[in-house]
């Protein structure tokens, strides 16, 4: 590289006055950039998974004599009493089974 070059890149590379703080905001602006970015692809996955799981636990409690492969694969996922059973321990349903919505005559008497 000649001297002339070299001088040319020294001149270059000195940083003006005032560039220190535009550096560090520009340094804040990315990593906050990047911590949004992130928060935002975990909120989506994990309505990606919940929907993924809602639609199958939601099926078996509806339609119960229905076959329902992907409620199998997550039976073995929940917590089971211990006679196995998953309904109660891993699988809670509000209201219950047999409950209907407060005041209905099969649910509980309203509050009030």
């Amino acid at each position: 590289m000649s001297a002339r070059i070299r001088k040319q890149v020294a001149a270059s590379a000195t940083v003006p006055t005032g560039y220190g703080p535009l550096v560090a905001e520009l340094k804040e602006r990315v990593q906050a950039a990047q911590v949004k970015a992130a928060l935002a692809v975990n909120r989506q996955l994990i309505a990606l998974y919940r929907d993924m799981v809602a639609r199958p636990v939601a099926l078996s409690v509806l339609r119960p004599g229905q076959p329902n492969r992907a409620m199998a694969i997550l039976e073995g996922k929940l917590w089971c009493g211990p006679d196995g059973r998953v309904d109660g321990y891993g699988l809670k349903c509000f209201p219950g089974k047999n409950e209907g919505p407060p005041g209905s005559p099969s649910g509980p008497p309203p509050n009030g």
